[in-house]
């Protein structure tokens, strides 16, 4: 039998995007934080974005995710909702800033829109 590839078993194409994206949750503690970061792919479905605080995600915890819009012609967007951690993929090495890792979500459900 056949195996599928990842993209095969996608139900949306990935495009690579370097947006910044803000993340708040809740740490193992039970007190919310915040991070800033920048995206490495989207797709209809989810993201994944790169982080340097991998002990603060795990899969299956819900975040609060808000991705801005580039500017066009003095207005400026983003895209705001919830998602859920998938997965999580750790780098090898430690650079004295913490232990990279690329966090992959899923969206629970359409992001909103907000333009100002």
């Amino acid at each position: 039998m056949k195996q599928l590839s990842n993209e095969d078993r996608r139900e949306f194409s990935r495009f690579p995007m370097d947006l910044q994206i803000d993340i708040v949750g809740v740490d193992h503690a039970g007190e919310s934080y915040e991070e800033s970061s920048y995206l490495k792919d989207i797709s209809g479905g989810g993201a994944k974005f790169t982080t340097r605080c991998a002990d603060q995600y795990e899969p299956g915890k819900r975040l609060v995710i808000t991705i801005f819009l580039p500017g066009i012609r003095d207005v400026w967007a983003r895209m705001k909702g919830e998602a859920t951690v998938v997965r999580i993929e750790r780098h090898d090495a430690e650079d004295g800033r913490g232990t990279k890792a690329d966090i992959a979500l899923c969206f629970n459900s359409r992001l909103q829109l907000i333009r100002e």
